[in-house]
């Protein structure tokens, strides 16, 4: 096995593919005649799987980096073109390599289940033997678990592999949230009671004085009465 630095390469050269299909750059395979046989989606789980990567000549790389940067510096490529010719060239080294790795294969024990050419990654099953002899032999630039390739298949489709689902609500959560909103409720309706009593109150306080008012006025009727 290898350190992550090259799952991660496998999940950057996925997600490149991506892009690139996006933006309609990938009609240089589909003009090209050269192709895998296998295909990317395997029939078995990828678990059950060794997962391979292969990779160009280091120089190969380098130079297709140089060319493009100086088309940029020269004004020839915008950025963006740059950057999308860079996928372009970049996968279709690793689609040249991954045909190469396809036939290297037909004379071992090792079997291909699936493959995406233009990224170089291959999902393998065979003995460990014969696994292990690729790496021994420099055939391919990592082994990794099979769950690798599922992630790459996912990535070149636009999926995010890391991403996670959003978590169900608690359903007690949601009972306890009904029940303060009937307490709420309730308090609420308590509340207007009260203030309807209160009014009561204040209508009958102002009925006595009111009467209170009157009685004055009746006891001067009477002196006068007596006068006269």
């Amino acid at each position: 096995m290898t350190p992550d630095p090259t799952r991660r390469r496998v999940l950057q050269l996925s997600g490149a593919g991506a892009t690139a299909s996006l933006a309609g750059c990938t009609s240089i395979f589909s003009d090209s005649e050269r192709e895998l046989n296998a295909d990317s989606e395997p029939d078995i789980d990828p678990a059950a799987g060794i997962t391979a990567i292969v990779q160009p000549p280091e120089d190969a790389l380098q130079g297709v980096q140089q060319e493009v940067s100086t088309e940029l510096e020269s004004g020839e490529i915008s950025r963006e073109e740059a950057q999308l010719e860079m996928q372009e060239r970049q996968q279709e080294l690793f689609l040249s390599r991954s045909i190469e790795f396809e036939g290297e294969l037909s004379d071992t024990n090792v079997s291909i289940e699936a493959a995406i050419g233009e990224h170089g990654a291959f999902l393998l099953t065979g003995s460990d033997e014969g696994l292990v002899d690729l790496l021994r032999n420099n055939d391919v630039e990592a082994l990794l678990p099979g769950e690798e390739y599922e992630a790459a298949l996912q990535a070149q489709s636009g999926a995010d592999p890391g991403a996670e689902p959003e978590p169900e609500p608690d359903p007690d959560e949601d009972a306890g949230n009904a029940d303060d909103a009937d307490d709420g409720d309730a308090d609420s309706n308590d509340s207007d009671s009260d203030d309807g009593s209160t009014d009561d109150e204040e209508d009958e306080d102002a009925d006595d004085g009111s009467d209170a008012d009157e009685e004055p006025g009746d006891d001067t009727d009477t002196e006068n009465e007596s006068a006269d």
